[in-house]
């Protein structure tokens, strides 16, 4: 009887930290930018910018 009020108090604390971790969990950490294509915003911003659309188009 005492194993198992140990394994429930564990169980309950491991289930806890979980629940706890899932619902604080970092999600700006996760927002990326897009390092493969160039903003619409940033390449027109240019006469730069826009030389190197010209070039793709070419």
């Amino acid at each position: 009887m005492k194993f198992a009020s140990k394994l429930l108090n564990k169980l309950k604390c491991l289930t806890m930290i979980v629940l706890v971790t899932t619902v604080v969990s970092c999600d700006s950490w996760l927002d990326l930018g897009s390092e493969d294509r160039i903003m619409e915003n940033t390449l027109f911003s240019s006469q730069a910018g826009f030389m190197t659309a010209l070039n793709g188009v070419y």
